[in-house]
């Protein structure tokens, strides 16, 4: 169990490394002191709380038979760590931390997209705008088939779950975000995220 002194060397330990890191125009590349304290408090404190309420802070709704996507930042993902470590009984320990921040050197999303046959998502690519430049994902994750929606068997029949991540170098912490989904024929999808208003 993460008693209090423990938590703040280890908080002590970020300041420092964050004191003495260079300073990077990245989104939350290093998480802070009482931030990580915070993040870990919250996901302790949220264990109960219904996951798509959890990380609502975090995601960007089109409507619920059009799709949302969710930015993990480092706050949001020492977050959940911690609620999983809560749900299971266990302390999130440093290596759990350490694991939970490697996801801020790369902006990642998860989305849920909604469509009307099984193989949809295939049909749409990915980028960010930022600061006029468009992006193309590192990584991304499309599945060939879809599931069958929670409408099914009515329109929006299938909802495809996917990842995206992004490199973060030329992101600062005030910019806005816009995660757009173009499919080959078709409504483009447009999810907004102005980071300064975001941990």
């Amino acid at each position: 169990m993460l008693n209090k002194k423990c938590l703040m060397c280890l908080m002590i330990l970020f300041f420092v490394v964050n004191l003495l890191a260079p300073k990077a125009d990245a989104i939350i590349l290093g998480i802070r002191g009482d931030d990580l304290a915070e993040a870990v408090e919250y996901g302790k404190k949220n264990k109960k709380t219904k996951l798509s309420d959890f990380t609502k802070a975090w995601t960007v709704s089109l409507g619920n038979n059009v799709g949302w996507a969710t930015l993990y930042t480092g706050f949001h993902n020492v977050a959940y760590k911690s609620r999983k470590a809560a749900i299971e009984h266990k302390e999130l320990i440093n290596i759990g931390i350490n694991q939970a921040l490697e996801i801020s050197k790369v902006l990642t999303f998860t989305v849920s997209i909604f469509g009307n046959s099984m193989d949809f998502a295939q049909e749409y690519h990915a980028m960010i705008e930022i600061d006029k430049s468009f992006v193309p994902p590192d990584y991304e994750f499309i599945p060939e088939y879809a599931e069958p929606s929670e409408f099914w068997p009515e329109s929006p029949d299938y909802v495809a779950g996917c990842v995206f991540k992004f490199p973060v170098n030329s992101i600062k912490e005030d910019s806005v975000v816009k995660l757009i989904l173009k499919p080959f024929d078709g409504e483009v999808l447009q999810f907004t995220f102005d980071l300064s208003k975001m941990k």
